[in-house]
């Protein structure tokens, strides 16, 4: 789920931080992004998703890019990101070879939210980091997902 963007936060009354999280333990790739995307909005009603954090097992590995459209078009949140792991955790379960899917939504008015991908690569005898925020940028906090 790679890429960048940027988005402001939008204007809300209601100052409450609210969070919800689904897991789907199937195979099905679709079914998984129907089912979590039902879950999450019978948790959050029709309030607008700032942040929704996706992560899959290896099993849905070949149809990320799908996952992401279908929990973009379903939950419209205004910045989805994730990744794959060997192992899966939503809530008090874990899964480490079963195939799973887990969702955790926010919904955080007045945060903005940014993101970005970098990519650290050895040269020679060192290593070089490409696509991080450059210095200045701001005092902010950073959820880092890391391979």
């Amino acid at each position: 789920m790679p890429g960048l963007s940027s988005s402001a936060p939008a204007a809300s009354q209601n100052t409450a931080f609210r969070f919800a999280n689904a897991l789907a333990q199937t195979g099905d790739t679709e079914a998984a992004a129907r089912d979590l995307a039902d879950a999450i909005q019978t948790q959050l009603g029709d309030t607008p998703i700032d942040l929704a954090c996706v992560f899959f097992s290896v099993h849905h590995v070949a149809r990320a890019e799908v996952l992401a459209s279908m929990l973009t078009e379903q939950l419209c949140p205004r910045l989805l990101i994730g990744c794959s792991g060997e192992g899966v955790i939503s809530g008090a379960e874990e899964l480490e070879t079963a195939p799973a899917v887990t969702v955790w939504a926010a919904v955080l008015p007045g945060v903005g939210l940014d993101a970005f991908q970098s990519v650290f690569s050895p040269t020679q005898d060192q290593f070089q980091l490409s696509g991080w925020p450059p210095p200045g940028a701001g005092d902010t906090p950073i959820l880092l997902f890391a391979d």
